[in-house]
C-alpha cells in the first residue's frame, strides 16, 4: 500500500470514528466496528488497541 492509499485509509478511519461519536445512539446501515476493523487490518493496526485508545466500545464491551 502506497502513501496515498494510507491517507485515503486514515481519511476513512478518521470519518467513521467522528460518525462513532456523533451517531451511535442513532440507526444506520454502517457497521462501524467491522470497517474499522478492516482498516486497521491494512494499516497493521492492532483493532483492539485502536478501540481502547479511540475509547469506541460496544454495548456490551468491558476493557
Amino acid at each position: 500500500m502506497d502513501k496515498n492509499e494510507r491517507v485515503i485509509v486514515l481519511l476513512n478511519m478518521y470519518k467513521l470514528v467522528n460518525l462513532y461519536y456523533e451517531e451511535r445512539d442513532l440507526p444506520n446501515d454502517i457497521d462501524i466496528f467491522k470497517e474499522l476493523d478492516q482498516y486497521c487490518s491494512l494499516l497493521e493496526v492492532d483493532f483492539t488497541e485502536f478501540r481502547k485508545q479511540f475509547g469506541i466500545k460496544k454495548f456490551d464491551d468491558s476493557f
